[in-house]
């Protein structure tokens, strides 16, 4: 491949990439683009000169004192210069820039000329932001709806939750994600005598409930209640340990009818059946 082969390959990687190519001399202030840089800044190379000061020109009036401070920084403690950057266009629109450069530096440590890239991350930048924008609008969605709403991993540990359910453990987000209901919850509160484990966030929603006298069919848990009765139990033995844990609390609970009347009746739409007359069976 030859010379002048290879400059045609270099120039079409940069527009396909866009990324251009530059170098600054330190001590004569001239600074060399390549055609992509010009473009990138869509300036005309027949009449635009580049110097250092008419590249701070381009760049936006509430960025350009960051630039200057990082590239000096880079070139006093000669480390690598990084930044991302807004320009501002002729016509007002804003475009976003990752610039890069490395110094080269004489025996004494005076810095002799820098060699970067530029590239043009404008599209990539707007719809990060745009993600960003929707993320936070759901965000605010799922905050302030009126149901108790989280989001677990398959471990059980909590990666989200909202306003509602921050009320229902009396702890804010940052102190619920990460953890598990068993971090708000005693695991002496899960009663031995039964071999099946009860969900603790089932436990404090009752007991929210009973509390508030909310619409609790609107907060009720089934799928604590299948996973529950599912693993080693049934709807019976479900509602003891219920009655035995709520009685540590110092409620007292009155659930012999109800036991008595669903004995055999334990399928999940009759168990949330059990649950509201258990729940307006609890007595504080």
């Amino acid at each position: 491949m030859d010379r002048y082969e290879y400059k045609n390959q270099l120039e079409t990687l940069q527009k396909l990439s866009h990324i251009g190519l530059w170098e600054y001399d330190l001590k004569t202030n001239v600074l060399s683009w390549t055609d992509e840089v010009y473009n990138i800044f869509e300036l005309d190379k027949n009449i635009f000169t580049p110097t250092y000061d008419n590249f701070l020109d381009k760049v936006h009036p509430e960025d350009k004192q960051m630039v200057r401070e990082a590239y000096l920084t880079s070139i006093k403690n000669q480390t690598v210069y990084k930044q991302i950057h807004r320009l501002l266009m002729n016509d007002g629109r804003v475009k976003w820039v990752k610039d890069e450069c490395v110094t080269q530096f004489d025996e004494k440590g005076v810095a002799l000329y820098s060699k970067g890239a530029v590239q043009d991350i404008t599209e990539l930048t707007l719809a990060k932001l745009k993600a960003e924008n929707e993320h936070d609008k759901l965000k605010a969605v799922f905050d302030n709806a009126p149901d108790l709403l989280w989001i677990k991993d398959p471990k059980g540990v909590y990666i989200s939750c909202n306003k509602r359910f921050e009320e229902l453990y009396g702890a804010k987000e940052k102190d619920i994600v990460n953890k598990t209901d068993y971090d708000f919850v005693d695991k002496e509160l899960v009663s031995p005598e039964y071999n099946f484990s009860v969900s603790p966030v089932l436990v404090n929603t009752i007991a929210w409930v009973s509390r508030i006298g909310d619409d609790f069919r609107k907060l009720f848990d089934s799928r604590a209640i299948q996973l529950a009765t599912h693993s080693g139990g049934n709807g019976v033995d479900l509602l003891n340990g219920l009655r035995v844990q709520f009685t540590k609390l110092g409620a007292n609970v009155m659930t012999k009818e109800i036991l008595t009347t669903y004995q055999n009746k334990c399928d999940d739409v009759t168990l949330e059946n059990i649950f509201v007359e258990f729940i307006n069976n609890i007595k504080k």
